[in-house]
Protein backbone atom coordinates (compact mmCIF):
# COMPACT_ATOMS: atom_id res chain seq x y z
CA UNK A 1 0.00 0.00 0.00
CA UNK A 2 1.18 3.68 -0.88
CA UNK A 3 -0.28 6.75 1.29
CA UNK A 4 0.83 10.22 -0.04
CA UNK A 5 -1.35 13.86 -0.80
CA UNK A 6 -1.45 14.18 -4.23
CA UNK A 7 -3.80 11.89 -6.72
CA UNK A 8 -2.27 10.37 -9.43
CA UNK A 9 -5.93 9.97 -11.03
CA UNK A 10 -8.46 13.43 -11.89
CA UNK A 11 -11.51 13.70 -12.83
CA UNK A 12 -12.06 15.92 -16.62
CA UNK A 13 -11.71 19.16 -14.17
CA UNK A 14 -8.88 22.12 -14.27
CA UNK A 15 -8.11 22.33 -10.87
CA UNK A 16 -7.42 18.34 -10.35
CA UNK A 17 -5.29 18.02 -13.68
CA UNK A 18 -3.54 21.00 -11.98
CA UNK A 19 -2.83 20.04 -8.79
CA UNK A 20 -2.98 16.32 -8.79
CA UNK A 21 -0.11 14.31 -9.15
CA UNK A 22 2.49 15.59 -11.70
CA UNK A 23 3.73 12.52 -12.91
CA UNK A 24 1.22 9.75 -12.62
CA UNK A 25 2.81 7.84 -15.74
CA UNK A 26 6.08 7.78 -13.80
CA UNK A 27 4.43 6.27 -10.60
CA UNK A 28 2.65 3.47 -12.43
CA UNK A 29 6.28 2.73 -14.09
CA UNK A 30 7.39 2.46 -10.55
CA UNK A 31 4.51 0.46 -9.18
CA UNK A 32 4.35 -1.51 -12.32
CA UNK A 33 4.74 -5.73 -11.32
CA UNK A 34 5.11 -4.96 -7.87
CA UNK A 35 2.78 -6.09 -5.13
CA UNK A 36 1.55 -2.71 -4.57
CA UNK A 37 -2.31 -3.28 -4.64
CA UNK A 38 -3.65 -0.22 -3.09
CA UNK A 39 -3.00 3.68 -3.08
CA UNK A 40 -4.54 5.60 -0.85
CA UNK A 41 -4.83 9.78 -1.28
CA UNK A 42 -6.74 13.03 -0.77
CA UNK A 43 -6.71 16.73 -2.14
CA UNK A 44 -9.38 16.50 -3.86
CA UNK A 45 -12.02 16.53 -1.10
CA UNK A 46 -13.93 14.43 -3.21
CA UNK A 47 -14.64 10.28 -2.95
CA UNK A 48 -12.97 8.89 -6.60
CA UNK A 49 -11.92 4.96 -7.39
CA UNK A 50 -9.71 4.79 -10.17
CA UNK A 51 -6.75 1.99 -11.18
CA UNK A 52 -3.40 2.61 -11.46
CA UNK A 53 -2.04 -0.46 -12.99
CA UNK A 54 -2.54 -3.17 -10.78
CA UNK A 55 -3.66 -0.62 -7.52
CA UNK A 56 -6.35 0.99 -7.00
CA UNK A 57 -6.43 4.28 -6.04
CA UNK A 58 -9.14 5.86 -3.64
CA UNK A 59 -9.23 9.50 -2.97
CA UNK A 60 -10.87 10.20 0.32
CA UNK A 61 -13.36 12.57 0.85
CA UNK A 62 -12.64 16.07 2.67
CA UNK A 63 -12.76 15.75 6.67
CA UNK A 64 -14.40 19.14 6.71
CA UNK A 65 -15.73 19.98 3.19
CA UNK A 66 -16.48 18.03 -0.29
CA UNK A 67 -16.31 19.88 -3.36
CA UNK A 68 -19.75 20.13 -5.65
CA UNK A 69 -19.37 18.48 -8.75
CA UNK A 70 -22.94 20.16 -9.82
CA UNK A 71 -20.92 23.96 -10.03
CA UNK A 72 -20.76 25.43 -13.08
CA UNK A 73 -17.51 24.27 -15.19
CA UNK A 74 -14.18 26.22 -14.24
CA UNK A 75 -16.17 27.13 -10.90
CA UNK A 76 -15.72 25.52 -7.25
CA UNK A 77 -17.84 25.35 -4.86
CA UNK A 78 -17.50 23.36 -1.49
CA UNK A 79 -20.03 22.30 1.08
CA UNK A 80 -20.14 21.18 4.87
CA UNK A 81 -19.88 17.67 4.17
CA UNK A 82 -17.41 15.86 6.84
CA UNK A 83 -16.22 12.47 5.78
CA UNK A 84 -13.27 9.94 6.14
CA UNK A 85 -12.96 6.42 4.87
CA UNK A 86 -12.28 3.55 6.92
CA UNK A 87 -9.58 0.62 4.72
CA UNK A 88 -10.18 -2.87 6.20
CA UNK A 89 -6.70 -4.64 4.85
CA UNK A 90 -7.80 -7.78 6.05
CA UNK A 91 -10.24 -9.56 3.42
CA UNK A 92 -8.06 -11.94 1.47
CA UNK A 93 -5.22 -8.79 -0.10
CA UNK A 94 -8.71 -6.60 -1.43
CA UNK A 95 -9.12 -3.84 0.13
CA UNK A 96 -12.86 -2.96 1.57
CA UNK A 97 -13.26 0.65 2.00
CA UNK A 98 -16.29 2.27 3.56
CA UNK A 99 -16.95 6.07 3.42
CA UNK A 100 -18.04 7.36 6.86
CA UNK A 101 -19.92 10.82 6.86
CA UNK A 102 -20.03 12.44 10.08
CA UNK A 103 -23.13 14.35 11.39
CA UNK A 104 -23.32 17.90 10.73
CA UNK A 105 -26.03 20.44 11.04
CA UNK A 106 -24.46 22.40 8.24
CA UNK A 107 -24.68 19.57 5.93
CA UNK A 108 -24.73 20.69 2.31
CA UNK A 109 -24.11 24.62 3.36
CA UNK A 110 -21.63 26.44 0.90
CA UNK A 111 -18.18 26.88 2.42
CA UNK A 112 -16.56 28.31 -0.37
CA UNK A 113 -17.52 29.43 -3.93
CA UNK A 114 -15.08 30.78 -6.40
CA UNK A 115 -15.76 31.73 -10.07
CA UNK A 116 -13.90 31.17 -13.11
CA UNK A 117 -10.92 33.77 -12.65
CA UNK A 118 -10.57 33.02 -8.96
CA UNK A 119 -10.02 29.24 -9.74
CA UNK A 120 -7.63 30.23 -12.87
CA UNK A 121 -5.14 32.19 -10.38
CA UNK A 122 -4.97 29.07 -8.04
CA UNK A 123 -4.07 27.28 -10.61
CA UNK A 124 -1.49 29.84 -11.72
CA UNK A 125 -0.20 29.99 -8.46
CA UNK A 126 -0.50 26.46 -6.89
CA UNK A 127 0.20 24.21 -10.49
CA UNK A 128 3.02 23.28 -11.62
CA UNK A 129 5.42 25.46 -12.45
CA UNK A 130 7.27 26.16 -15.88
CA UNK A 131 10.66 24.95 -16.75
CA UNK A 132 13.24 27.38 -18.11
Amino acid sequence: MLAFHHPPIALDVDVQRALGLQNPAELARTIRGTDVQLILCGHFHLQIVSRLEQATVWVTPGVVSRVDLTARPGTERAVHGPSASLVHLGTAGVPLIHTLHARDPRMGRTVYEADEDEMRDVIVRLGPQPRG
